[in-house]
């Protein structure tokens, strides 16, 4: 299971529907250490080949740095979450954002990188906001995000804005 089904499941569990966001954080981070699994503070792992693994610093979901649960602004309806995982040099955070029907959380829109071949393909100091709901009644997500590296360089700020989709993997950049 990922990490991303484990909060679907979480979220959508009998108990959640009448928690917080700040409990369903928790709720999420108690399910991990369920598993053996919890969030730990960031801390640099050097990866120097496959013996440098350890139990200490390998985990099936990477290095959990932190998981939040959020309500966005003026959105009752969505919940988002965001999981920021360590990785060499940097961190990876990814972004989902459910909305509620009926009585499930459903996915609406993501973004995760996955399977990059070098550190810098993955997304560090993500930040977003939805935006508020339009004269249909849709709304778009903004994202601002950078990319890792190993040493001292330049780095640009990388905006992405995506509308929900029926099909939350194959994003719709507007």
């Amino acid at each position: 299971m990922g990490l991303r089904d484990l909060v679907t499941e979480v979220i959508n569990s009998v108990k959640a529907r009448v928690l917080s966001p700040e409990q369903l954080t928790s709720a999420v981070i108690e399910r991990l250490k369920g598993i053996r699994i919890a969030p730990e503070p960031r801390r640099t792992i050097v990866y120097s080949g496959p013996d440098s693994l350890t139990e200490d610093t390998w985990h099936p979901y990477g290095q959990i740095n932190a998981i939040q649960v959020e309500k966005p602004e003026s959105h009752s309806e969505l919940l988002s979450v965001v999981t920021t995982l360590n990785i060499s040099c940097g961190e990876d955070s990814s972004l989902y954002v459910f909305e509620r029907n009926q009585n499930a959380w459903t996915l609406k829109t993501q973004r995760e990188q996955n399977d990059y071949a070098e550190v810098n393909g993955a997304m560090e100091a993500l930040a977003y906001r939805i935006s508020p709901h339009d004269e249909r009644d849709a709304w778009f997500l903004l994202m601002a995000s950078s990319h890792p590296w190993c040493t001292s360089c330049w780095n640009g700020l990388h905006y992405q804005v995506l509308r929900p989709s029926a099909d939350p993997s194959k994003r719709k950049i507007v």
